[in-house]
């Protein structure tokens, strides 16, 4: 599971991958995607892409939304 946490004022985006390892959970801080993935974040859902065009690929998009406080622009 990755979790995306955005902090607005200071435009920063952090990513932290859990899994369970036996009956541990660990936490991973992720630095870089694959250079062929794509991650698309919105408050519906999410999913992580294989990028097919070039130069799209280790980007996180967000949706544009129209109030500033539910996401970044």
């Amino acid at each position: 599971m990755l979790v995306v946490f955005l902090c607005y004022e200071e435009r920063d985006v952090e990513v932290q991958r859990y899994k369970m390892k036996g009956k541990v959970l660990e936490k991973e801080q992720i630095t870089s995607l694959d250079n062929n993935k794509t991650l698309f974040v919105s408050s519906e859902g999410s999913h992580l892409e294989t990028c097919v065009a070039q130069g799209l690929g280790n980007n996180i998009y967000f949706p544009m939304f129209q109030d500033n406080n539910k996401g970044v622009l």
